[in-house]
């Protein structure tokens, strides 16, 4: 249930820097760190990036590095990892539980011009395939360079940015690099260290969200007892539907509040607050942001009511108009989201849905989302309070 804020409160909580821009770092090389990093150059440059105000670090990002590897979720990755570390991915196989459907393949020789000079001929990767039962399953494929994910540098990396009390964001680790991180940060006396997923989705089978980079139902419940947040994306190949994003976002929802019900993960923790799961853009140039609803090339197209006061369903939130700029005028139903201020009429789609059997986009919206900013200065301020206690 939502916790309600008076004006005075919320007052409070902007006064005293509740509310607050984070600057984080998202690149493939911290540090630009090679071969020759050592504990002592990677603790200098996380404290300088402290010192400037960093207080956000996805340690790995689109390649593999000196602290871990990278999920292995599109081929075209494959490429800058042997341009900038003179290696194809080491590919091993998914255990079947992880329902990892991705398939690592040769990107073919119209990126051969893009190769480095004397780059490794592309290796033969497992099948994967197995017979079960008289069927033949393909278990996936993941990053099998080092047998934790993390480096011994990696594991000192992640210790040094918690001890500064800075969040880490585990997107773009391979499983074994997120596992051994959510490990790390359980082992934080006196309820753990909160770790932080902040734009992807939730791992099942599907070409969309098959591959190690998305997070599954087990991680998920992980990141809520340490009090941690999951961001849930919007990056489909084709741009997301409102209708599915609902749908993943209620259930992310009762996996994170089921880890501390009776028989679930930690049922002697108490959640930080509402508002765990958040909007996960990751809008740039290259990410496709979602798509108009009434021009839907999957699903039948659909036609929301937003912008109209008078509708129910738009009870209780003030009237939102159309966005404009000079003449031009964009209607979600046929732009989507065409920048980056139509996210607000996504979600005001979103709270017009149903998500499933128990639960509303209007809950989704008022009763979690809406406390977002809340739950991330309480994991913050729990991050800041566990750093003395990082091993």
């Amino acid at each position: 249930m939502a916790v309600a804020r008076t004006p005075d409160e919320l007052r409070t909580i902007v006064e005293g820097g509740r509310l607050a821009v984070v600057l984080g770092v998202e690149v493939d090389k911290i540090g630009n760190f090679g071969p020759g990093a050592t504990p002592q150059t990677i603790d200098a440059e996380i404290a300088a990036l402290h010192a400037t105000g960093v207080r956000y670090v996805l340690p790995i990002h689109l390649t593999d590095n000196v602290f871990g590897d990278t999920a292995l979720y599109q081929d075209f990755h494959n490429l800058l990892d042997v341009a900038e570390n003179g290696a194809w991915w080491a590919v091993g196989c998914a255990a079947r539980a992880d329902q990892v459907a991705f398939e690592a393949k040769s990107l073919g020789s119209i990126f051969n011009p893009f190769l480095p000079p004397n780059a490794p001929q592309f290796p033969s990767y497992p099948s994967c395939r197995f017979q079960r039962n008289g069927v033949i399953e393909f278990d996936g494929h993941v990053n099998a360079r080092t047998a934790n994910g993390l480096t011994s540098l990696g594991d000192f990396a992640i210790a040094a940015m918690m001890k500064r009390g800075m969040i880490v964001d585990i997107d773009h680790m391979s499983d074994r690099a997120a596992n051994r991180t959510l490990t790390r940060a359980a082992a934080v006396p006196g309820g753990g260290y909160p770790v932080m997923s902040g734009h992807t989705g939730i791992r099942d089978r599907s070409a969309q969200f098959g591959a190690e980079n998305s997070r599954t139902t087990t991680q998920l419940a992980r990141i809520a007892c340490l009090g941690g947040m999951f961001g849930l994306g919007t990056g489909a190949s084709n741009g997301t539907r409102a209708v599915d994003w609902t749908t993943q976002y209620a259930r992310g929802y009762e996996v994170m509040r089921r880890a501390f019900a009776p028989g679930g993960l930690c049922p002697q923790e108490t959640p930080l607050g509402v508002g765990f799961i958040g909007l996960g853009t990751d809008a740039n140039s290259l990410v496709k942001t979602p798509r108009a609803p009434m021009l839907d090339p999957v699903g039948p197209p659909r036609s929301t009511d937003i912008y109209n006061p008078n509708n129910p369903v738009n009870a209780g939130v003030p009237p939102l108009s159309r966005s404009t700029q000079g003449t031009r005028t964009w209607d979600y139903n046929t732009d989507g989201v065409a920048h980056y201020g139509m996210f607000a009429d996504f979600l005001r789609d979103v709270r017009t849905l149903p998500a499933n059997a128990t639960m509303t986009g209007r809950q989704i919206f008022d009763d979690q989302m809406m406390y977002g900013a809340d739950y991330f200065y309480r994991m913050w301020l729990k991050a800041d309070t566990q750093k003395a206690r990082v091993p």
